[in-house]
Order: structure tokens, then C-alpha cells, then sequence
């Protein structure tokens, strides 16, 4: 419905890109140095948060704590990235943060080592177990 609207406002403006619109004849895919730079932020502030908190992440990405614009990837839609509450910085390869379906495979992913690693979907499946899945 809101895709229809948008349409009638602004005629061939738009062309769908899987399951988001984007502005047509305007790329919108941004590079892998810019999504792990994007990234790179998130976790610097991650991070800091752990550090305060004895080691433990936010309970939740839409707190007060950590500032909506970390959230935003570097998508034209500024989408927030996927996170998995109650995770802790422990070294080990668990996701805390990952991109959503929106970007090219393979998807990025923040893990609790503090390593950026690219997994596609069964790889990122299997990595969330079945605390959530993939979205």
C-alpha cells in the first residue's frame, strides 16, 4: 500500500529491488569497504558499552545507550542492522550484530570476538542456532 502511494506521488521513481524499493537509476548498493567501515563503528561503540558494563552488550538495540545512527547501515534506506540481545564480548564467534537480507551475500556479521565475518545464509543460520533466525 505504501508502495502504491509513493508511486502515484512520484511516478517511476521507484523500482523494486527484491523485497525493498529503491530510486530508480540510482545506485544504492554500497561497497564492502563501506559496509565494514559502518560496521567498524558499530562495534567500536559496542564495545565501549561492553566495557562500562562488565563486559555485557545493550539488552536491547533500541535503548538509549547506544545512538540510533550506529544502528543505520550504509544502505540508501539507512536500515538498522540485526542484533542479538544478551550477548557478551567473549572472544567467542557468536553473531551480535549482522546486516540484514537487504545486502548482497555474503552478509556481514559482527561477532563477539570482535571479527567481522562474511556468512551466507546457512552460515549465518547456523551461527544464530535457534536464538532467531535470519531475517
Amino acid at each position: 500500500m505504501i508502495s502504491g502511494a509513493r508511486e502515484l506521488l512520484t511516478p517511476g521513481a521507484w523500482e523494486r529491488d527484491g523485497s525493498v524499493y529503491k530510486l530508480a537509476g540510482r545506485e544504492t548498493v554500497a561497497s564492502e569497504p563501506e559496509r565494514r567501515a559502518a560496521l567498524m563503528t558499530l562495534k567500536k561503540t559496542l564495545w565501549d558499552y561492553a566495557a562500562a558494563h562488565g563486559g555485557a552488550f545493550p539488552p536491547a538495540a533500541n535503548g538509549g545507550d547506544i545512538p540510533a545512527s550506529a544502528w543505520e547501515t550504509p544502505d540508501i534506506s539507512r536500515i538498522h542492522y540485526l542484533y542479538v540481545p544478551d550477548r557478551r564480548a567473549d572472544g567467542s564467534d557468536r553473531p551480535v550484530a549482522y546486516e540484514p537480507a537487504v545486502f548482497r551475500l555474503p552478509r556481514l556479521v559482527l561477532c563477539a570476538d570482535g571479527q567481522i565475518r562474511g556468512m551466507n545464509e546457512a552460515e549465518l543460520r547456523a551461527a544464530l542456532g535457534t536464538e532467531t533466525a535470519a531475517r
